[in-house]
């Protein structure tokens, strides 16, 4: 198999589902052009950066909407995420009325509390985007949470995975990616129950 990344193969459009598969094509392409330790090097698209790295060539550089990180647990047992930016239809999700990407005056950015009932029977932990809509399915805003299990739909309410919280067998929990680009959201059929399908894509 050759080792060699076709430019033709990277391409995306607004609205193109990224798969895990073009999403490690994307970031083998990236780590590899990083030629010069130290140099800084941006994918951009119409809505704003969406992938940086800081030229080591390394994965653990390169940032993403959406990019959460873990810590904890604390004595009762419960851990907080923080996410890098991200958008859907431009919306900022908020923790506890603070929009993700707004650090306090020390530098700190709102955090999910993750506890143990937030785990589900499978020991994973969900963490969602959940946006309102207004009639005309318009995101009005939107909020972090974890779940335990996957959401039961909601009337004018949409949930999209953004990662997990992941239990291994020696009971340590780590990071499970699935969102890396801001997100749009687009019904086509614009039912008046509020629970119209809905398609998810890069954007926002």
């Amino acid at each position: 198999m050759s080792d060699e990344i076709s430019l033709t193969s990277l391409i995306v459009s607004k609205g193109d589902k990224l798969t895990p598969k073009l999403w490690a094509r994307m970031l083998r392409w990236v780590e590899r052009n990083m030629a010069i330790r130290g140099d800084v090097l941006s994918v951009q698209t119409a809505s704003g950066r969406i992938i940086r790295g800081r030229g080591t060539g390394g994965a653990s550089d390169v940032s993403h909407p959406w990019q959460m990180t873990l810590s904890g647990p604390d004595q009762n047992g419960n851990y907080a995420v923080t996410f890098l930016r991200g958008l859907v239809n431009g919306v900022e999700p908020t923790i506890d009325g603070t929009p993700i990407g707004q650090a306090d005056q020390n530098g700190n950015y709102p955090a999910l509390t993750v506890t143990p009932a937030n785990f589900g029977p499978d020991r994973l932990a969900r963490i969602y985007v959940q946006c309102f809509l207004d009639k005309t399915y318009v995101v009005l805003s939107a909020k972090m949470i974890a779940l335990a299990t996957t959401p039961t739909a909601l009337p004018w309410t949409r949930f999209k995975l953004i990662g997990f919280l992941v239990t291994d067998s020696a009971g340590s929990v780590t990071v499970q990616q699935m969102a890396f680009f801001n997100l749009s959201m687009a019904v086509p059929a614009k039912e008046t129950n509020g629970l119209a399908g809905t398609w998810w894509g890069a954007g926002g």
